[in-house]
């Protein structure tokens, strides 16, 4: 059975979809657990799952355990609220006297349509590539990368787009990866960064490069470290410890990760 084809989105809230038509029937997005005869949306997918995230299956009944099921693309059925279950909505059809008119269902179609022609015109997607730093729009498919983080584009899987999975980019953080939609990312400029780099420092008195007693500062060769002092007229202003022994570098070969006004660990 697989994924359903012909499933028409009727009406969204927020940018979730509440009601679709499909086979002549309308569906409309439900809370609690799914029954036979309902439609099943994947919002996201999961490893041991054989789905598509943002398509809809049907909810059959299972005559193994007498339970309900959905076929996946393998066509194995699968249990719609197992553990390792992929996470979804429910849909289910509404009797004849709660449809609404062909005109209401038109009117909604295309003042939807305009919503997100009037969207798709106001807010171009830009290109993105390996390499680029971009800022979540969303959680990503495992949730281990979360709306509003930014990270690097470590690569697009070709296999998973290849399969029709949507979430083909991987975006690496200093901690962690996870796999997004494009639409789901939003390109962040060195300019972007910049700036907001420079709004947090005016915040705390500070002027871009600035380096003071205690910040803790990123090193091209010896890693992060604390500055011990600050003698300005110096050749090599920026007093440092490196492996026991008193050093000192020049302002332009550290960058400031830490400023002594956000560490606890001092007075």
């Amino acid at each position: 059975m697989a994924k359903l084809e012909g499933v028409k989105t009727l009406d969204m809230v927020g940018g979730q979809i509440t009601k679709v038509e499909y086979n002549g029937a309308v569906y409309e997005k439900v809370e609690g657990d799914a029954k036979a005869g309902d439609l099943l949306y994947i919002t996201h997918t999961t490893s041991a799952s054989d789905t598509l995230a943002n398509e809809f299956y049907s909810v059959v009944d299972d005559p193994d355990d007498g339970g309900i099921a959905y076929i996946d693309e393998e066509g194995d059925e699968c249990n719609v609220d197992g553990w390792n279950s992929p996470d979804s909505n429910v849909f289910r059809k509404v009797s004849e006297s709660d449809l609404p008119t062909i005109e209401e269902v038109n009117a909604k179609v295309d003042s939807l349509a305009e919503r997100v022609d009037a969207l798709e015109g106001s807010k171009p997607v830009p290109t993105i590539k390996e390499g680029n730093r971009v800022k979540a729009l969303t959680d990503g498919q495992f949730y281990d990368i979360k709306a509003g983080e930014v990270g690097t584009i470590e690569r697009f899987s070709e296999y998973l787009k290849s399969k029709g999975d949507p979430y083909y980019i991987v975006v690496e953080t200093e901690d962690t990866y996870d796999y997004f939609r494009p639409q789901d990312l939003e390109l962040v400029t060195e300019d972007d960064e910049e700036a907001k780099r420079a709004a947090k420092l005016e915040a705390i008195g500070r002027k871009p490069g600035e380096i003071k007693k205690g910040d803790i500062v990123r090193t091209k060769f010896y890693g992060l470290l604390e500055v011990d002092s600050v003698v300005e007229k110096d050749e090599h202003p920026i007093k440092v410890t490196i492996k026991g022994e008193p050093d000192a570098m020049m302002a332009e070969g550290c960058e400031l990760i830490a400023p002594v006004e956000s560490r606890v660990d001092v007075d």
